[in-house]
């Protein structure tokens, strides 16, 4: 991709967009902030390279640069939210942004509010649940925080891994500790799952969960059958599309596969992938960076058509519509 537009100077520029159509991917390159979409193909947000992005259900994109947070609409373009510069963020489906900005806490932007703080505090992880359901880690402890409810721990201890899911419509997450991997729901609160603790996790809306245990492999759960290992092989990447498949990149020698309950796996490509993420129709965007296994770029997986390539060029972060 080669840009076109004038480098802004502390202004982020935009060329407006006609159609609205998933499935979309947003990625920072070395030229600037790109969205994807496959009716239209690429499309330059700015010149400036974000450090974080965020694709929501409608198309919006939250992007974090190293001058402030924005975020960017069809319609509007860019409007700046803050500029403060935050350490992390995490947004829900329907565009609700969280926002941990260090010494100045953490705090939660929406279109009919705009910004409310929730807490002074500085935690070390937080993420959102579609439910608008944000979990943090502060210190020690383990929280979450709901609209009209506040905050309420839900453990003394503080979680190594969590991701959050709405199942059903009941908020629930997957935490690993060091004593173990557990779920906690909105509705029946904490169940231990297993007494070994996860190097990752990761959730579908259907409600399963995959672990990867390292030398113990890869294994998937659901609330009807428990654990089934699907591998002993130790995956560098897990991703959960939505209807509860999983795609793992296994390294060089091994390379991206995705498993389906019906067929169980199925290689997709050689090589290993330096980002992946996946859509809400279950497609995934597998950057290959500058190469590998002679696969260079950015490519889309389908279940339905397969591979196809976005971009030659290497993306430092990507984000998926979801």
């Amino acid at each position: 991709m080669n840009a076109t537009a004038q480098r802004p100077a502390r202004r982020l520029g935009c060329e407006l967009l006609d159609d609205r159509i998933v499935p979309a991917v947003v990625g920072a390159f070395a030229d600037g902030t790109w969205l994807w979409r496959e009716a239209s193909g690429w499309q330059q947000l700015t010149s400036e390279v974000a450090i974080d992005v965020h694709l929501d259900d409608a198309g919006v994109v939250v992007g974090a640069f190293d001058f402030g947070l924005w975020r960017w609409t069809d319609a509007s373009g860019w409007a700046q939210l803050t500029d403060l510069v935050p350490q992390q963020v995490s947004t829900t489906a329907g565009g609700i942004v969280y926002a941990d900005f260090g010494g100045a806490g953490v705090w939660r932007w929406s279109t009919d509010i705009g910004w409310l703080q929730l807490t002074t505090l500085d935690p070390t992880g937080i993420a959102a649940a579609d439910s608008g359901v944000l979990f943090g880690i502060f210190g020690n402890s383990t929280w979450a925080w709901g609209p009209g409810v506040g905050w309420a721990q839900l453990a003394p201890v503080a979680a190594n891994i969590l991701t959050p899911a709405v199942v059903g419509g009941e908020t629930v997450a997957f935490a690993s500790f060091a004593f173990g991997t557990w779920r906690w729901s909105s509705v029946t609160g904490w169940a231990e799952l297993s007494t070994t603790p996860a190097q990752a996790l990761a959730t579908s809306e259907s409600g399963v969960m995959y672990g990867d245990y390292g030398a113990f492999g890869l294994w998937r759960w659901d609330g009807f059958n428990g654990f089934l290992q699907l591998t002993t092989s130790d995956p560098l990447e897990i991703d959960a599309g939505p209807t509860g498949d999983v795609y793992a990149d296994f390294g060089t020698n091994l390379g991206l596969w995705r498993f389906v309950d019906t067929f169980g796996w199925i290689q997709l490509a050689p090589g290993f992938t330096q980002d992946n993420s996946v859509d809400a129709g279950n497609n995934l965007y597998a950057d290959y960076g500058a190469g590998s296994a002679g696969v260079i770029g950015l490519w889309r997986y389908s279940p339905a058509n397969g591979w196809i390539q976005l971009t030659p060029d290497d993306a430092f972060l990507i984000s998926a519509r979801r």
